[in-house]
């Protein structure tokens, strides 16, 4: 598992996003937490950005109940930064809210997190690779693209 979620985090760095690690369980959902490994600037920086989108109608097209979540979120990781200790730098549970709401915008803006085992050609090792949405459709775009461009006939020389 968190294997799975260290390949998450890598993707979502190559992807341009900034990852959240996987670094306990949470036994309040039965689910894993994800906490951040920015700092506190790195946090405040990031919730603004985001407050300035929706400022800006980037998130127009989400629903009601996310778009909420999302002005509730800001407000509480604004609270958290404010009360934070500027030497000591984010404590346990900012990293978890600020990792919770990286992986909250990743879904809404990327259509979430998909895994899936996968084998390397030559080996019978199974490994857990995780993509968000939006790569993994751009993905089986460019595959049947590349696919449809296989099938098609070369013309054949001409015979004079």
């Amino acid at each position: 598992m968190l294997k799975t979620l260290l390949l998450t985090a890598s993707l979502a760095l190559a992807a341009g996003f900034v990852p959240a690690q996987c670094l306990a369980q949470s036994p309040i959902r039965g689910g894993v937490e994800m906490r951040t490994d920015k700092s506190l600037d790195e946090i405040t920086d990031y919730v603004n950005e985001i407050d300035r989108r929706l400022q800006k109608g980037r998130y127009d097209t989400v629903t009601a109940k996310e778009k909420r979540w999302m002005v509730q979120q800001v407000a509480d990781l604004r609270t958290e930064v404010q009360i934070a200790d500027t030497v000591q730098g984010a404590s346990s549970d900012l990293q978890v809210m600020a990792g919770e709401f990286e992986l909250g915008i990743v879904k809404i803006e990327e259509g979430g997190i998909v895994c899936r085992k996968e084998r390397r050609t030559g080996t019978r090792m199974q490994e857990t690779r995780c993509f968000t949405q939006k790569r993994m459709s751009e993905d089986a775009e460019k595959s049947r693209d590349t696919i449809q461009g296989l099938r098609r006939p070369q013309s054949l020389p001409s015979v004079e």
